[in-house]
This record gives structure tokens, C-alpha cells and sequence, in this order.
């Protein structure tokens, strides 16, 4: 298994979520820390961070899949950087 999985969250076949959502239901998967790579949210106004908090969306499954970071498009190598190092710690 990875040590760490880079998700983009618009992919041809299956959304970034949807794909987060069966890792996190998969047991021998759910642990692997997940960073999510877009660049939706600064095309749409998005906010990702409210989106997978709870009290933003009063959805409990939506917080359980909240993934370890997130990172815009294009990507800044050291942001990813220290992303990496805190999901790994």
C-alpha cells in the first residue's frame, strides 16, 4: 500500500470524492493519509474547507471523509512539501 495517496478531485471516470469516500471504506485502505489536488476552487469559488467540515454542511459522512490537505493547481512545490511532511508525521 502507498504511504500517501495525491487525489486530483476532477477525474474522467470517477469524481475525487467519490474515490475518497471508498478508500475511507475500505479497511485495508481507510488509513493511508489523503491530500487533494484541484483546481476547482479557485474556478468556482469553492471553498474545500467548509466543504468537508461538519458544522458547514451538518453532514457527519461528509466530515468522516475529510482527507489531510489540500492543494491548488498549479502547485506550489513547497506548500506540497510541507503538506506531505504533516501527513506523514
Amino acid at each position: 500500500h502507498p504511504d500517501l495517496i495525491l487525489l486530483d478531485l476532477m477525474m474522467p471516470q470517477k469524481s475525487g470524492i467519490a474515490l475518497l469516500s471508498d478508500l475511507k471504506k475500505d479497511d485495508a485502505l481507510k488509513e493511508i493519509p489523503v491530500i487533494m489536488v484541484t483546481g476547482v476552487s479557485s474556478e468556482t469559488g469553492i471553498d474545500l474547507e467548509a466543504f468537508f467540515k461538519k458544522g458547514a454542511t451538518g453532514d457527519s459522512e461528509r466530515n468522516a471523509l475529510k482527507p489531510e490537505g489540500y492543494i491548488e493547481k498549479p502547485v506550489d512545490p513547497q506548500k506540497l512539501l510541507k503538506l506531505v511532511k504533516k501527513a506523514l508525521s
